[in-house]
């Protein structure tokens, strides 16, 4: 397997203890909507090499210029390390892996259902069926336990504003301690 060195460019925060990561994507990385690649962070020789990878599904679309990641901020000694990655770091990109793609059959709808940072792949699936103007029917159900822990969220409604063919139904299970109003 090729490992890419790619350059970190940027982070957002997305949602509560949620960041985005974003990478510079490597000349001809080529994947799916919807698969993942190994991110492995630099360390001392010392360091425990398993700690320092993880695999993330990508939150980038094929058509955009970069490759992002997203992630809940846990105290764990790979996202410590991410954390404390400089702008302008290099870090170890490995894949792209798996078939959790778009089916085919366009005539045929797809329903997702997912939760939390589960959007991730589902996310770079809408983008690029948005950027490809598919006329394919997409539905999703995506749950988060408050409106400010839901990565995404913004982008997923004004995604069904613009987009006749899908239709978001998210659900909050935990109102309590939330800032925001939720319906």
């Amino acid at each position: 397997m090729t490992t890419h060195v790619v350059q970190l460019k940027g982070r957002d925060q997305i949602a509560s203890d949620t960041m985005a990561y974003h990478f510079q994507k490597p000349s001809g990385f080529l994947f799916k909507a919807g698969q993942t690649v190994d991110l492995v962070l630099p360390g001392p020789p010392s360091a425990d090499a398993a700690g320092l990878r993880h695999t993330f599904s990508l939150v980038s679309a094929p058509f955009e210029d970069v490759l992002t990641i997203a992630t809940r901020m846990r105290a764990s000694t790979f996202k410590n390390a991410l954390a404390d990655l400089p702008v302008g770091s290099a870090a170890g990109l490995e894949g792209p892996f798996g078939s959790l793609t778009l089916h085919s059959s366009r005539a045929r709808p797809a329903v997702f259902i997912t939760g939390g940072i589960g959007i991730t792949p589902f996310i770079s699936i809408l983008r690029q069926a948005a950027f490809d103007r598919l006329p394919q029917r997409f539905n999703l159900v995506y749950s988060n336990h408050r409106p400010e822990d839901a990565a995404f969220l913004a982008e997923l409604q004004e995604l069904e504003r613009r987009n006749e063919n899908f239709h978001l139904i998210a659900t909050m299970t935990r109102q309590d301690g939330s800032g925001s109003r939720w319906p």
